[in-house]
């Protein structure tokens, strides 16, 4: 009966993502966003970008792999970074 009982507590206690905790994650988190106008084809350079909320294209930990890679279309400055602005062999990474 004790265990029975433990086993209940221990599992009441279990952290639960809650629908609003979600939404704040997104909005608190970070993403890679252009400091200055990318043409088509050009190499983007880390200088050429900044980070900023809210977190809804990549995320900084990305900074090093995608610098080097070619911008796939014209980027204006100011914009959330995605995957799909970049030219790249290893999409799979980003």
């Amino acid at each position: 009966e004790t265990i029975k009982l433990i086993q209940k507590i221990k599992v009441s206690f279990e952290k639960k993502i809650l629908s609003v905790e979600k939404l704040n994650k997104k909005r608190l988190q970070k993403s890679l966003v252009t400091e200055k106008a990318i043409k088509k084809d050009q190499i983007i350079k880390k200088k050429f970008l900044s980070i900023k909320r809210p977190g809804y294209g990549l995320e900084p930990k990305m900074l090093n792999k995608i610098s080097n890679f070619r911008a796939s279309r014209d980027i204006k400055a100011g914009v959330v970074l995605k995957s799909s602005m970049i030219k790249s062999k290893w999409k799979k990474l980003l």
